[in-house]
C-alpha cells in the first residue's frame, strides 16, 4: 500500500492562506457551520413542512393515538416534500463555500473547486458510483434476501429528471462539508490520518436521526467517509467524490427502487422487494447501506484508493474560481 500522504497540495494551500485551529476547536467551529446552515434550510423549508405533513396523515395517525416513528413520518411524507429537501441542500453548499472563502481565507482550489478536468471527473466518479452501488446489491441477490422484481408499473420520468438534478446539489453539499471543509481543515494542524477518521465520523453522525439506522449503517456510512477523503486526497478535486456520491444515491433509489439511508425517495424504474426478514446483506429498511454488501464493496473502493498513486496537481492560478 502506498503512503498515506501527509500534506496534500490542497492541506498545504489552506494551511498558507489561513491560520489552522486546535482540533477541538475545529470540531465546535464545523459543528456551527453545520447548524447555521440547518437553521437557514430548516427556516426555507417551514412552509412546504407545514403542508407535507398536513397533506401525509401525520395528523390523523397522532390523534388515532399512534406516534409513527421517524422512518413511519418520511415514508408518508409527499415526493415533492423529499425533493424540496434535496434542494434545499444548496444552502449547505453555498454556506461551507462562503465559510471556507471569506472567514477561512481559503481558495476555492484548496477544497477542489477547480476547473482542469471537472467534466471528465464528474463523468468518470459518477459511472464509478453507479458500479458501485449496483454491485453492492450482489450478496443480496445471490442469497435471496432481495429480488428485482421488474419494472415499476408507472416510471415518473419528470420526477426522475428533477431528483437526478437534486441529488446532484445534495451529494456535493455533503462533499464540500465533511471533505473539501472539515477534513481538509483539520489536517492543517492534524495527521492526515486523524483529520480522515474524525471527518469520517461527523459525516456519518450527521445521518444518527435517519430512519432504521443499525450499528452497521452507521459502519458503513464512517466507511464511505474513509473512502470520500482518500478520494478527494488522491485526486485533488471535489467533482469525481461528488458526482459519486450523487450517482450512490440516485441509482440506489430512483433505479433499483431502495430506499436511500432511510429515506423513501418515491418513484424509480425498477422495484425492489425484500424476502423475508434478513436484513444483514441488503440493509433492510436503511437501504443498501444497511448491508454487508456495502461494507465489502467499501472495503474494496478503501483499498484500491490506499494503492492508488497520488495524482493530485498542484493546482495553477487559473483554476481558482472565485477572482
Amino acid at each position: 500500500m502506498r503512503e498515506f500522504p501527509a500534506r496534500s497540495a490542497m492541506v498545504q494551500g489552506a494551511a498558507a492562506q489561513s491560520r489552522a485551529h486546535h482540533p477541538a476547536l475545529e470540531c465546535l467551529i464545523f459543528c456551527a457551520v453545520f447548524a447555521v446552515c440547518s437553521m437557514v434550510q430548516t427556516a426555507l423549508l417551514i412552509a412546504p413542512t407545514f403542508a407535507a405533513i398536513f397533506s401525509s396523515g401525520f395528523i390523523e395517525a397522532v390523534m388515532a393515538g399512534e406516534v409513527p416513528g421517524t422512518a413511519e413520518i418520511m415514508s408518508m411524507l409527499p415526493p415533492w416534500y423529499t425533493l424540496l429537501n434535496l434542494f434545499a441542500t444548496s444552502v449547505v453548499v453555498a454556506g461551507t463555500i462562503l465559510y471556507c472563502r471569506f472567514l477561512e481565507k481559503r481558495q476555492l482550489w484548496t477544497m477542489g473547486i477547480i476547473r482542469r478536468g471537472a467534466v471528465a471527473e464528474y463523468a468518470v466518479g459518477w459511472l464509478i458510483g453507479a458500479g458501485m452501488v449496483s454491485l453492492s446489491m450482489l450478496p443480496g441477490l445471490l442469497a435471496g434476501d432481495i429480488r428485482i422484481t421488474g419494472f415499476s408499473p408507472e416510471i415518473p420520468w419528470g420526477m426522475l429528471i428533477l431528483m437526478f438534478i437534486a441529488f446532484s446539489i445534495q451529494g456535493l453539499s455533503e462533499e464540500l462539508l465533511c471533505r473539501s471543509y472539515f477534513c481538509i481543515s483539520l489536517a492543517r494542524r492534524t495527521k492526515m490520518q486523524w483529520a480522515v477518521v474524525i471527518s469520517s465520523a461527523a459525516f456519518a453522525l450527521l445521518h444518527g436521526a435517519n430512519g432504521g439506522l443499525t450499528l452497521l449503517a452507521l459502519l458503513n456510512l464512517f466507511l464511505y467517509g474513509v473512502f470520500a477523503a482518500l478520494w478527494l486526497i488522491r485526486c485533488g478535486n471535489v467533482w469525481g467524490i461528488a458526482a459519486m456520491h450523487s450517482a450512490w444515491n440516485y441509482v440506489q433509489g430512483n433505479v433499483w427502487g431502495s430506499t436511500v439511508s432511510g429515506l423513501d425517495v418515491g418513484g424509480s424504474i425498477f422495484t425492489m422487494e425484500h424476502i423475508g426478514e434478513r436484513t444483514i446483506l441488503a440493509g433492510g429498511q436503511f437501504g443498501l447501506e444497511g448491508g454487508l454488501g456495502v461494507t465489502m464493496v467499501l472495503c474494496i473502493g478503501i483499498i484500491w484508493l490506499g494503492v492508488m498513486k497520488n495524482r493530485e496537481p498542484v493546482p495553477a492560478p487559473q483554476d481558482d474560481l472565485w477572482k
